[in-house]
């Protein structure tokens, strides 16, 4: 029986290649919902992430404020309704500051 070109001999070959051998410890988080959780020196990577003491979402490890995004869809929903009663179509909004 051969042994195909990406058997045993191939792998063998790989092993000792790696740099950095020194094992790593993550916590990894597809979703989560609740409080920030605090730095303990633990890298912590979150896929999706809410969380609700700072009013923050994560996505990707990327952090937005969700109260400007809130706010935001807010202020589009309330100029869509303006439309809709009014008529008409879809002009320049204008802010009440």
């Amino acid at each position: 029986m051969t042994q195909p070109s990406w058997g045993r001999a191939s792998i063998r070959r790989g092993i000792g290649k790696r740099q950095d051998l020194t094992p790593s410890v993550r916590y990894f988080f597809p979703e989560y919902v609740g409080p920030k959780p605090e730095e303990d020196g633990v890298p912590g990577h979150f896929f999706r992430a809410f969380f609700v003491d700072t009013g923050e979402f994560r996505l990707l490890d990327e952090e937005f404020l969700i109260e400007p995004v809130a706010d935001e869809i807010l202020f589009v929903h309330a100029h869509l309704e303006k439309m809709d009663t009014e008529g008409g179509r879809f002009q320049v909004a204008e802010r009440n500051t």
